[in-house]
């Protein structure tokens, strides 16, 4: 998961989109475009794109740990 990308593109990762896309990769190991498309709401749809690029990759068990505390 490329997270510096993610940071740059969605800046409330705290949000309505932030919070349900963390919650969605606590569940599985990548989201497709669909469920990236999905989870977000508002302004940032018309960066989906590049949120797209920015969440391409795997989430690890560390990564797990990591985003839950």
């Amino acid at each position: 998961m490329r997270t510096s990308n993610s940071s740059s593109v969605a800046t409330d990762i705290f949000g309505v989109s932030g919070h349900a896309m963390i919650m969605a990769l606590l569940k599985k190991d990548e989201l497709s475009p669909d469920e990236i498309k999905s989870t977000t709401k508002g302004k940032l749809m018309n960066k989906i794109d590049l949120l797209i690029k920015a969440l391409d990759g795997k989430v690890t068990n560390h990564h797990r740990f990591l985003l839950k505390t």
